[in-house]
C-alpha cells in the first residue's frame, strides 16, 4: 500500500515519528514533585465526583467551547484549588491530561467497536478565575484539534497493534 500511495505513507511515518518522539520526551522528562506522584502506599486515597451534564451544557452555551472544554476547565480549576490549598504555587505550572478523542465520523455513529485515539492537553491551572481558564482551555484544545494532535498517538497505537503482545508490554 505504501508503494501505491507514497505521500500517505510519508505522512504516516512522519506522524509515527512525531508520536514516538513525544512519547520519549514524556517518559524521560523530569517531573515536578506533586502530592500524587509519591510512592503508592496506605495513605493513598481515590475520590470520585459527578458533574451534572445539564450544568456543563449550560456553561458551554453561555461561555462557548465544547462540553469537553468545560470539563477540562473544571478539572483544572479543581487542581488549582487543591494545589494552592496545599501550598503549591500554580504560576507557570504545566500539568497535562491524556484526553480521549473519538475518530468516528457522523456516518459511523451506529457501527460497533471503538474508534478512539487520545491527545495530550495542557491544563490551565494557572488562572485564578474560571472565565480566563475556560478561554485558555478552548484556545489550546482548538489549536490541538487543528494541528491533528491526536493523529500521532493514533499512529503509535496502530503500530503497537501490529506488534506481538510481549513486545507491547516491554514498550509500555
Amino acid at each position: 500500500s505504501a508503494l501505491r500511495r507514497p505521500a500517505e505513507a510519508r505522512d504516516a511515518v512522519r506522524k509515527l515519528r512525531d508520536a514516538a518522539f513525544s512519547a520519549v520526551q514524556l517518559a524521560t522528562r523530569d517531573l515536578r514533585a506533586m502530592p500524587w506522584n509519591a510512592p503508592i502506599g496506605r495513605a493513598r486515597a481515590l475520590a470520585f465526583t459527578s458533574l451534572p451534564l445539564s450544568g456543563v451544557k449550560r456553561i458551554r452555551r453561555l461561555r462557548g467551547g465544547t462540553v469537553n472544554d468545560v470539563v477540562l476547565c473544571v478539572l483544572a480549576g479543581g487542581l488549582h484549588r487543591y494545589l494552592r490549598g496545599n501550598g503549591i504555587p500554580t504560576r507557570g505550572l504545566e500539568l497535562t491530561a491524556l484526553v480521549p478523542v473519538s475518530l468516528r465520523s457522523p456516518d459511523e455513529a451506529l457501527m460497533l467497536g471503538n474508534r478512539i485515539s487520545a491527545m495530550l492537553v495542557p491544563l490551565a491551572v494557572d488562572p485564578v478565575h474560571e472565565a480566563p481558564r475556560l478561554a485558555a482551555t478552548c484556545t489550546v484544545t482548538e489549536q490541538l484539534k487543528r494541528s491533528g494532535a491526536w493523529a500521532g498517538i493514533d499512529a503509535l497505537l496502530g503500530a503497537l497493534d501490529e506488534l506481538p503482545a510481549p513486545l507491547v508490554a516491554l514498550v509500555g
